[in-house]
């Protein structure tokens, strides 16, 4: 009879395996060890379950190997990996009462279920189980993967309570319909019929969990997009309002462009290169009052003009170049994370250094990918520990929270996000989306 439920233990594992990586789209660990450690669980709960007195406790070893097996097999927050396992377990056993039920209603015609009958079935059910969760796996699109992959790095107790809430739910259910299910005076096709339903109804409310947690979800993303679009009407209008100004700066430097060159002439006969030099410097620096940073997308031009703006006011030289592509894969509030976190965090290590004080923005674009570049001056390399740039502000707490943000948009979309440094005065911050 172990052995029968030690098949049943394997194949219940492969239901998580195929939940974690078919739907929710966890990444296998590519350390070998780390394969090797989870090999060596498995086995060790096999044997465990082979060689238990009481197969009740069946349960307690299969939950405790999926959920290590899980933490150590799968990339990502090992927190995260234990909570999802965690409900992914306690759904899959919703799953199988209800995949039980269909297969007795349907296969068994005695009146009640041997012990032999119930093992033999509790094998049966969770290899349909498998088979249900497999075709679902097929079925669901790579796009939704992502979704949740999105959704899963943001999770946290207190989803994890609100999931359990409706888990736990269902299972008081079920869990009443199977003590009705002890009369023994009721006939025996109407307790599975009973199941059946209760079942059903467990899923039902599970269902309405998930359909509840996706509309608060995109309520708050829809408030989310309403704070950013009134934010990008305050933007645009700031932006006419300074182009404005600069165009009558022009206007008023192109009225008086030719005293301009007559006076640039006279010094130049005069032969006084210090004065020249003085009034060319003038003269550039009127010009100024009129550039305006136009790269082909309303957000990037309103960040960049900004930071420019403060830049110039720091002393630091600021220089941009290239446009962004008309139609983008990300969207405009993860691009305004993006640039204004890179280009804030260039500006300030720039104002840090003590001779040079340079930042260039370069945008360039090949198909569908999208590649920035953020040069700055720096006195000292940059501090990358894991792939993770570390603040160098003294408050670790309230500060770096900008590099996490863009680690986040990021690997939202399968991007790359590096630190470069040339070993001289110069760090490159590489973004490719």
């Amino acid at each position: 009879m172990n052995v029968l439920y030690t098949g049943a233990y394997f194949i219940s594992l492969l239901s998580l395996i195929i939940v974690m990586r078919g739907i929710f789209g966890f990444s296998f660990s590519t350390r070998i060890i780390d394969l090797i450690c989870g090999a060596v669980l498995v086995l060790a709960g096999a044997i465990v379950t082979l060689l238990l007195t009481d197969p009740s406790n069946r349960i307690f070893v299969s939950l405790f190997v999926q959920i290590i097996f899980s933490v150590i097999c799968f990339k990502g927050k090992k927190r995260v990996l234990a909570e999802v396992s965690f409900l992914a377990h306690f759904t899959l056993l919703i799953i199988d009462a209800l995949v039980q039920s269909v297969i007795v209603m349907i296969w068994y015609i005695g009146t009640e279920i041997t012990d032999d009958y119930a093992v033999l079935l509790d094998v049966i059910y969770k290899a349909a189980t498998c088979i249900l969760i497999s075709m679902l796996s097929i079925i669901i699109p790579k796009h939704t993967k992502k979704v949740l992959q999105c959704y899963f790095k943001r999770f946290n107790w207190r989803h994890v309570l609100y999931y359990m809430l409706w888990i736990f739910s269902s299972g008081i259910v079920i869990g009443f319909a199977s003590g009705m299910a002890m009369d023994n005076g009721m006939i025996y096709r109407y307790k599975v019929a009973m199941q059946l339903a209760m079942c059903i109804l467990s899923i039902g409310i599970l269902s309405f969990g998930v359909l509840l947690n996706v509309l608060y979800e995109q309520g708050k993303k829809l408030k989310e997009d309403d704070r950013f679009k009134q934010m990008c009407i305050e933007q645009q209008a700031a932006q006419y309002e300074e182009i404005t100004v600069k165009n009558r700066n022009l206007q008023r430097f192109r009225h008086d462009q030719k005293a301009y060159l007559m006076a640039l002439r006279a010094l130049i006969d005069q032969g006084d290169l210090a004065q020249l030099r003085q009034y060319t410097e003038d003269i550039e620096r009127k010009t100024r009052e009129f550039d305006y940073i136009a790269t082909g997308n309303m957000v990037a031009d309103a960040i960049l003009n900004e930071e420019a703006a403060r830049a110039e006011d720091a002393g630091v030289e600021f220089f941009t170049a290239g446009r962004f592509p008309g139609k983008l894969q990300i969207s405009d509030s993860d691009l305004a994370v993006l640039l204004s976190n890179a280009v804030k965090n260039a500006c300030e290590a720039a104002v840090q250094c003590r001779e040079k004080r340079e930042v260039s923005v370069f945008i360039k674009s090949y198909k569908k990918t999208l590649f920035l570049e953020i040069k700055n001056s720096a006195d000292a390399a940059p501090v990358v520990r894991d792939g993770h740039l570390l603040t160098s502000k003294e408050d670790k707490l309230n500060h770096g929270i900008g590099i996490q943000n863009m680690k986040q948009v990021v690997e939202k979309y399968n991007g790359t996000l590096t630190w470069e440094y040339d070993g001289e005065c110069y760090v490159t911050t590489k973004i490719e989306i």
